[in-house]
């Protein structure tokens, strides 16, 4: 028995760890002898030699096949020790006193144990993340029933412990697990009520800010990947957080000047009307807190608001006599396969109908700064909605009609929303081919044609490079040959 002790990883990953946080080489390029041994550890008991030899090499005849299995257990016994894994005539096991920690039983006994706080760190994500036994339906079969089990554990725990977060007011840490739990069960009622309580708990216009754009996020998905709308629970707390963003006044931000866009020499044209977009479902469902009844404000309050729509009105002014003359708005997709990206308006989160008109300035800033690049066509916000009818796509079916009226590769939108001193925008980038979201991200500016800039560059860096990570993101599946398949003997 070696007294060098391992740490078997299945959680969000497969790999067998030494005490000094190494990987073990022999077994890292061999998965499928790896992924035997997490059936042994996490079995419990012993395991028949057919019913191996069947799930790892069903596809090779019987004598190959047993063989084969008395080939894996040799190189387990020369890496873990001699004794670790023990047999008695058609059984196998991992020896009671072999020095192997696993972090799927430790999980599965902090949770009989009702330790939420160790369920939630041991969680590192799905069970044998990307594991696969070709030809092997009863080792899919066995990894998502463990998968499913370990998942529903966690989220058990998330709801424990979010509420213990949320009775001592670590609203960071709530919020931050809140978001986890989402990442899995999107459908949670809980799990959004907790997220948006623990953002907005500290009551600050920032707050209130990254309260909205995590709603109007969740709202998005909900709709792209179930076709529903949020539970109306969770829609009146969003449109609480709507009226309290309303009522609190704004510290003054700085207006833009022309150096800080970059774009001084574009010559000045009137500033022509832009259509706004018609309401998203996240206006939608915060489109009543406008009536709810409010104190009268006092004066600095007055005075605060009317600072902040000063300086929006200063910096969507600029807007157009930057954007307007850009070469963006007459070109078409170039025939050497040019990306072509579609802007859509932006939403103003937490506002009135009436301020679609700062969202619709923001996406000419952005669309302008994406027509700098040469390797770019950019359809400007515009033809979008002209395309569109005046409404947004809202499913992945109107997105793939709208790339094909646009010749669009991309489509870009986003959710602005004004904290203390800084802007939010939250942007999503979708694929116009299939429709399905591939990038998102935030970025903050004191000034809305910084914040145009920043995303602007964000886009050109990572979502709207073909190579990039970025396009193939969480929310789509892996492309062919990228799975960890266990095929290596």
């Amino acid at each position: 028995m070696r007294d060098e002790p391992f740490r078997l990883v299945t959680l969000g990953q497969l790999a067998l760890v030494a005490s000094d946080g190494s990987e073990d080489a022999s077994l890292a390029t061999r998965r499928r002898k790896l992924a035997l041994l997490a059936v042994l550890a996490t079995a419990g008991r012993p395991l028949s030699r057919a019913v191996l030899a069947e799930m790892f090499w069903g596809d090779q005849d019987e004598e190959r096949a047993r063989h084969s299995l008395s080939d894996a257990l040799s190189h387990l016994r020369r890496v873990l020790g001699r004794e670790t894994i023990a047999s008695r005539q058609t059984d196998v096991w991992i020896a009671a006193d072999c020095k192997l920690t696993v972090d799927t039983l430790e999980l599965t006994a902090a949770a009989a144990a009702r330790d939420t706080a160790r369920v939630v760190d041991l969680y590192a994500g799905p069970f044998m993340d990307g594991v696969s036994v070709p030809r092997s339906c009863t080792f899919e079969q066995w990894v998502a029933r463990e998968r499913d089990r370990l998942e529903r554990l966690f989220l058990t725990a998330c709801d424990g412990r979010c509420f213990r977060l949320a009775r001592s007011r670590e609203w960071d840490d709530c919020a931050t697990l809140a978001a986890r739990w989402l990442g899995i069960a999107p459908l949670s009622v809980d799990a959004a009520l907790y997220r948006l309580n623990a953002l907005k708990a500290p009551g600050t216009r920032d707050a209130y800010a990254r309260a909205l754009v995590a709603y109007d996020r969740l709202v998005r998905r909900l709709r792209d990947e179930y076709a529903l709308a949020p539970d109306p629970r969770v829609s009146a707390l969003a449109t609480d957080i709507a009226a309290c963003l309303r009522a609190t006044p704004a510290v003054a931000v700085e207006a833009p000047s022309f150096a800080s866009v970059g774009a001084a020499e574009r010559a000045p044209v009137a500033a022509a009307p832009v259509a706004a977009a018609a309401p998203e479902p996240f206006e939608t469902a915060v489109a009543g807190a406008t009536d709810a009844p409010r104190a009268a404000p006092a004066a600095p309050r007055r005075l605060g608001r009317a600072s902040r729509w000063v300086t929006m009105a200063g910096s969507i002014g600029i807007t157009f006599f930057l954007a307007a003359p850009s070469g963006h708005r007459g070109r078409t997709p170039a025939p050497n396969g040019e990306p072509v990206v579609a802007v859509s308006p932006v939403r103003v989160l937490g506002a009135d109908a009436s301020s679609a008109w700062i969202g619709a300035g923001v996406a000419q800033l952005l669309a302008a700064d994406l027509a700098d690049s040469a390797q770019l066509t950019v359809v400007p916000p515009e033809r979008v909605v002209n395309a569109e009818g005046g409404s947004m796509a809202a499913s992945d079916d109107a997105t793939r009609a709208l790339g094909q009226r646009l010749g669009a590769t991309w489509i870009v939108d986003g959710g602005l929303v004004h904290g203390d001193t800084l802007y939010l925008l939250d942007i999503s980038v979708r694929e116009a081919s299939s429709g399905r979201v591939v990038q998102l991200f935030t970025v903050t500016s004191r000034d809305l044609a910084g914040l145009a800039r920043q995303a602007a560059t964000r886009l050109r860096s990572t979502a709207l490079q073909p190579a990039s990570g970025a396009l193939a993101g969480a929310n789509r599946p892996p492309v062919e040959g990228t799975t960890a398949y266990a095929g290596h003997s």
